[in-house]
């Protein structure tokens, strides 16, 4: 559920031996491997519906755009059609 209050491991590290932690008997060792992982601390949740994770709400676009032969790899002309579609 990334997305809401996540931290990486990296964060987490720099933090605890910026605090001067790291030699504290409940501070994590350092990773044996080369890796990482998140860590999620807080999940958002809407004023509107207090009963769903925002993570969870699925919200259907409003108006969608077809990819052509000349927005496909030009990012500009995707964004003067948009604007063209959406401020006639």
């Amino acid at each position: 559920m990334a997305g809401n209050q996540v931290l990486e491991w990296a964060d987490i590290d720099t933090e605890i031996k910026t605090a001067g932690l790291k030699d504290d008997h409940l501070a994590p060792p350092d990773l044996l491997v080369s890796g990482d992982f998140r860590h999620n601390w807080r999940t958002a949740w809407s004023w509107l519906n207090e009963s769903i994770p925002i993570a969870y709400l699925s919200e259907l676009p409003k108006i969608r755009f077809p990819y052509t032969l000349e927005t496909y790899n030009d990012p500009q002309n995707l964004w003067v059609f948009a604007a063209s579609q959406l401020f006639p």
